[in-house]
């Protein structure tokens, strides 16, 4: 039989049997059979998952056989954007690792990252081409006489700002910005906040922000002891609005404590934050700048399609239309959503012990945090009862769908006459458990396109290697095939090849 139709017919066989992403459209991005921009003759070994703005382009952090950097293909072709052995922007000094988050890329193309120098480290942002500096160990922080000896929380707008925790001793954080390259003191021991309830008014420490595209922030502050709140303020200015206050906001005489894990924030303003403490108003909640209102509670919260309350809940991610995704549940968990379509309805989208599609009957057992697109659609990782791991996301047709899964084989490079590779690990940035919305800044792999980019891992036997790539999920609304459909487009496909070999 002719080689074209060989390929073919694996394709199909291999689908139907192993329920993979048979007619799953997508890029690659790079392979292990990649070389390193700069670098002729080294090529990539490993791929972090990578981090995608709304016109698809991506930025991820790589390994090679001498190091590790910054790859990006924002300028049309994947270009370095910092490397081992590569100079610190304003120092005679050469970057020696990078942050294991990854960095972050923005609409515009600009990249930013934490990375590492013989000296210390800091934060940097790549854009057209050229590296700067954002801010770095041993120089003086604004706003102050101390230097600057750890970063955390970054995240970069649309625009390229930039904003983060740093720290200036073990105990003091405070949260920075940069635009344009001016670095300015944001908020931290000292800021002015609304009265909440307690005798100061000013903060002891700030951290913890994320940064939306019109250049408002959410943050942690503290206010005293075990005092904390989330409050929010436009880049440039010295006013700090409460998105919520720890005091009475139910009017039921029972206060909030303090929140557990960066908050979110979308472009119009709103707030949505997790508090995982032990009382009645733990839980998810949202804020517009008034009472906050309650997304789900613990203990509280029925749980949609079961007869339990919620007992446990995850890092809420937010879209631009208010719709919110997270990760709970009770004895069974699953992922669920809030106000699609403006509904103000709490939805299961997938659960423990659910069948999972392209697993071949196995079910669902262990979810990663989601991550949402602005059409309200939904992408995550997750385990299967046999130990698998994969990816599903919602198509536009509002049904899962198979991205990629472990033991199953994956066309590794788009190319048609080689053969497919057995997926070994697969990775999505949700992995590091960190909160990932579409507009706070925090970096996604779910544009508002709905591309997902993710990484996969081969295994040895298969031929080995690693690669980035990214699907357009609404390509996966089509209902795939099922087995016999799909057997027999294969035997029509294998009879016509025999009557041509036959004939020819």
């Amino acid at each position: 039989m002719h080689r074209p139709y060989c390929r073919v017919l694996s394709l199909v066989l291999s689908a139907a049997l192993q329920g993979g992403g048979f007619g799953m459209d997508y890029r690659v991005v790079a392979t292990t059979e990649t070389s390193v921009p700069g670098l002729i003759g080294t090529n990539f070994s490993s791929f972090d998952s990578p981090v995608i703005n709304d016109l698809g382009q991506v930025a991820f952090r790589a390994t090679y056989a001498s190091g590790e950097g910054i790859f990006s293909d924002a300028s049309g072709s994947l270009t370095t954007v910092a490397r081992v052995g590569t100079g610190v922007p304003g120092l005679a000094d050469s970057f020696d690792s990078f942050a294991s988050n990854g960095p972050l890329i923005s609409d515009a193309g600009k990249v930013a990252f934490i990375a590492s120098y013989s000296s210390g480290s800091g934060i940097f942002r790549f854009s057209g081409g050229s590296l700067a500096t954002v801010a770095r160990t041993g120089t003086v922080a604004p706003g102050g006489s101390q230097s600057f000896i750890l970063f955390d929380d970054v995240a970069l707008n649309a625009q390229g700002a930039v904003s983060f925790t740093g720290f200036t001793n073990s105990s003091a954080f405070q949260v920075y910005t940069d635009v344009g390259g001016t670095l300015t003191r944001f908020a931290g021991p000292g800021t002015t906040v609304p009265s909440n309830g307690f005798t100061t008014t000013s903060l002891t420490g700030a951290h913890s922000p994320v940064l939306n595209d019109v250049g408002r922030i959410a943050f942690i502050g503290n206010n005293g002891s075990a005092r904390h709140g989330i409050y929010t303020g436009d880049i440039g200015s010295s006013i700090k609005n409460k998105a919520v206050l720890w005091t009475d906001p139910t009017g039921t005489g029972v206060s909030f404590e303090q929140p557990s894990w960066r908050p979110t924030i979308n472009e119009s303003g709103r707030v949505a934050f997790l508090i995982s403490h032990n009382n009645p108003t733990s839980g998810i909640w949202y804020s517009d700048g008034g009472s906050p209102q309650q997304v789900a509670l613990m203990g509280y919260t029925d749980i949609p399609g079961t007869s339990e309350k919620f007992a446990g809940l995850g890092i809420p991610t937010l879209n631009n239309v208010g719709e919110i995704a997270f990760y709970g549940g009770g004895s069974s968990w699953g992922l669920f959503r809030f106000n699609h379509g403006g509904s103000g309805a709490l939805e299961r989208i997938a659960w423990k012990s659910q069948g999972a599609p392209g697993g071949n009957g196995e079910q669902f057992l262990v979810f990663g945090n989601p991550l949402l697109s602005e059409n309200g659609q939904i992408a995550f990782a997750a385990t299967l009862d046999s130990g698998r791991r994969g990816i599903w996301a919602l198509g536009a047709d509002d049904a899962l769908h198979l991205i990629a899964l472990e033991q199953t084989p994956f066309d590794h490079d788009g190319l048609l006459g080689t053969p497919d590779r057995i997926i070994e690990t697969v990775l999505l940035t949700t992995d590091s458990f960190e909160p990932r919305s579409p507009n706070d800044g925090t970096g996604t792999a779910f544009d508002n396109q709905n591309e997902l980019a993710f990484a996969l891992k081969f295994s040895a036997a298969s031929g080995g290697g690693s690669g980035a790539y990214v699907t357009d999920v609404d390509t996966l609304s089509v209902p795939e095939p099922g087995l016999p459909m799909m057997l027999f487009a294969a035997t029509a496909i294998l009879g016509i090849a025999i009557r041509r070999r036959a004939f020819s």
